[in-house]
C-alpha cells in the first residue's frame, strides 16, 4: 500500500470517528435531558477478581465512560498518526490504524446504553453486539497481524489484502457468533458465546506475539525499537481490560495502561523509523 493510500485511509477512518462522535453525542444529549437513559440492575459480571469494594464493584458510569474513552482515544490517536507518519513508510501504521477502527466500534456500547436495548430492542441488540464483536475480533487480528507481518519489512505490497483478510475473518465470525439476549453483562456491552475462550485464545495469541515480538528485538538490537515493543504490550493490556471495563478500579488501570502503552509505542516506533 502507497504512503497516498494509508494517508487516505487514514483520514476516512478519522471522518468516520469524527462523524460517529457527533452523532453519538447528539443522540445521548437528547436521550439523557429526555430522562430515558436507565441503568441496568440486575447485571452479570464475567470477572469478578476483586469482590464488591467501592472501586471494584459494579459502576455504570465506569462502563459508560469506558466507550467514551475509546472513541475519544481513536480520535485522537487517528489525527497523531497522520501528523506525525504522513510521509513515513512504516508497515505498523496501517494494521495499528485498524486496531483503532476497532476500538471506535467499542463506542456502539453508548447506543445500547442510550436506547436500552437489552429490554426493549432484541433485534437491535443483536445488531449492535455483532458490531461490538466484529470491532473486538478486528483488533484483536491487527494487533497480532502487525508484529507478525511487520516483522519482514518487504510485506507491504501485500497489506491491501491482509486488510481484506481480517476484514473477511471478523465479519464470518460476528455473524456466526451467539448472541445472549437475555442476561445482561456488567460492561454494558453484550454477552457472546464462548467469550470467555475468545478471551483467553486473544491472550494467548497475544503471548506468542510477543514472543516473536522479543525475537525481533533481539534481530534489530535497536533501543526505541525495544522501548515500542514495551508500549506494545502495555497498549495490549489496557485494551483488553478496558473493553470488560465495569468497575472505577478496570476503568483506571486500563485507561492509565491504554494511553500510556499507546504514546510510548508511538514515539518510539516514530524516531525507530527516522533514525533507520
Amino acid at each position: 500500500m502507497t504512503l497516498n493510500a494509508r494517508n487516505k485511509l487514514l483520514m476516512t477512518f478519522f471522518s468516520v470517528t469524527i462523524a460517529f462522535i457527533i452523532a453519538t453525542a447528539a443522540v445521548s444529549i437528547i436521550h439523557f435531558m429526555a430522562g430515558n437513559i436507565t441503568p441496568p440492575q440486575d447485571v452479570n459480571r464475567l470477572f469478578n477478581f476483586f469482590g464488591n469494594s467501592k472501586i471494584a464493584g459494579f459502576n455504570f458510569m465506569a462502563a459508560f465512560l469506558a466507550s467514551i474513552i475509546f472513541v475519544v482515544f481513536t480520535a485522537i490517536t487517528l489525527c497523531v498518526i497522520y501528523v506525525n507518519f504522513e510521509k513515513t513508510q512504516s508497515p505498523e501504521i496501517i494494521y495499528f490504524s485498524i486496531f483503532l477502527f476497532g476500538c471506535m466500534l467499542e463506542g456502539v456500547k453508548i447506543w445500547i446504553l442510550v436506547y436500552n436495548a437489552w429490554t426493549t430492542y432484541s433485534s437491535i441488540y443483536i445488531l449492535l453486539g455483532r458490531i461490538i464483536f466484529f470491532g473486538r475480533m478486528l483488533s484483536s487480528l491487527s494487533l497480532i497481524f502487525m508484529v507478525l507481518l511487520s516483522i519482514n519489512q518487504n510485506t507491504h505490497q501485500e497489506e491491501g489484502r491482509n486488510l481484506l483478510i481480517m476484514v473477511a475473518t471478523s465479519g464470518m465470525f460476528a455473524w456466526l457468533i451467539p448472541i445472549d439476549t437475555i442476561t445482561v453483562p456488567s460492561n454494558c456491552a453484550v454477552r457472546f458465546g464462548y467469550e470467555k475462550l475468545f478471551i483467553f485464545l486473544s491472550c494467548l495469541c497475544y503471548a506468542a506475539t510477543a514472543l516473536a515480538l522479543r525475537n525481533q528485538i533481539k534481530i534489530l538490537d535497536n533501543k526505541e525499537y525495544k522501548k515500542a515493543a514495551y508500549g506494545y504490550l502495555c497498549l495490549i493490556f489496557g485494551y483488553v481490560v478496558l473493553t470488560q471495563t465495569d468497575s472505577i478500579l478496570a476503568l483506571s488501570v486500563g485507561t492509565t495502561t491504554l494511553v500510556a502503552g499507546n504514546s510510548i509505542f508511538l514515539i518510539n516506533l516514530h524516531k525507530y523509523y527516522m533514525w533507520k
